[in-house]
């Protein structure tokens, strides 16, 4: 983004949009998201790291010269670069007024940041507030299509900004962080309890890694169950229920790599997810499935294929009963 906008701009403009972005960040960091977790305590991490990975992710997901190509004609203007890197700072901030339609709430908290609303330009609060709108949620309407109801296009001090691409962009760069950093192994016990439906979310973090392979048109999904470990036992009833919820996870990241990649060019060279699970036990790899390729090219309204439906290994009842015999020494 620094490089894009110096590119850009002279040397006065370029400062001053660096400057806005650096208050911005500062404001959020120090200020907004550190309150995330008061009022949100059961949830996974929404913090500046969350911040941070969401960044790296874009860095992964698009081209390396998508901002900074040869010649004169970038697949992105220095002014994408900038809207996009602000609407990620932002997307989550509503949040500290609570989970529910926090992205509505991104607006009030813009206002609390940019209080001397002069010196930002004048299209720059409803850029953020529309992209950041779409990275979840519904449309006023009901719909669950959020990034169609982005302008494709809109602008920033007379700049034109892809605004429903980068719409796209985030909301898939923000399904795609997750992993251990967002949790802790000290959640769940004494005295830092969780309740029952945050739990799950908490297993899931523990155990997921998230691959992004451009080269290869890919998002790795691996999953690492510790049976033994991180309280991970095949015999207990939360052990399917976390099995069904990381069918259900992994589903929806392909649905969402889906639907994300028919709103951008960046994005269509992500062809397929791949999904795997590694279940250890003391004795080594005790099972390993994988990688189920789900290869679908895109998707509006249309739910994917439950796991189990396109490989019957990936059934909970199956995976469980093979963990059980293994782990006593009959398989």
């Amino acid at each position: 983004m620094y490089r894009a906008l110096n590119k850009r701009f002279d040397c006065t403009k370029s400062e001053h949009l660096t400057s806005l972005y650096q208050t911005a960040r500062r404001k959020l960091v120090d200020e907004i998201y550190p309150h995330v977790k008061v009022a949100n305590p059961q949830m996974t991490d929404h913090s500046a790291g969350h911040i941070a990975q969401v960044l790296d992710n874009v860095d992964y997901l698009v081209a390396h010269d998508a901002f900074e190509g040869e010649g004169d004609r970038p697949s992105f203007s220095a002014a994408d670069a900038y809207t996009l890197c602000l609407a990620i700072l932002f997307h989550d901030a509503g949040m500290v007024y609570g989970r529910e339609n926090h992205e509505s709430s991104v607006a009030k908290v813009y206002d609390l940041v940019r209080t001397a609303t002069h010196e930002a330009p004048l299209q720059e609060k409803g850029l953020v507030y529309r992209i950041a709108l779409a990275h979840t949620g519904t449309t006023n309407a009901g719909s669950k299509d959020t990034i169609a109801a982005v302008p494709e296009s809109m602008d920033l001090d007379g700049e034109r900004v892809h605004a429903r691409e980068l719409a796209a962009i985030l909301r898939f760069a923000d399904e795609l962080a997750e992993g251990p950093q967002r949790t802790s192994n000290l959640l769940g016990q004494p005295p830092f309890s969780l309740d029952p439906d945050s739990t799950v979310y908490h297993r899931y973090a523990s155990i997921s890694n998230v691959h992004i392979d451009r080269q290869l048109g890919r998002i790795a999904l691996t999953y690492r169950f510790d049976i033994g470990h991180k309280k991970l036992d095949p015999n207990q009833s939360y052990f399917r229920d976390l099995l069904e919820f990381t069918f259900s996870r992994a589903e929806k990241v392909d649905s969402e790599r889906r639907y994300t990649r028919f709103y951008s060019q960046q994005l269509e060279p992500f062809n397929r997810t791949d999904v795997v699970l590694n279940f250890w036990h003391k004795m080594g790899l005790i099972l390993d499935l994988g990688p189920l390729e789900l290869s679908a090219k895109t998707a509006l309204d249309r739910h994917p294929s439950p796991l189990q439906a396109i490989d019957p290994r990936f059934d909970a009842d199956r995976i469980i009963d093979q963990l059980r015999r293994t782990a006593t020494g009959q398989a």
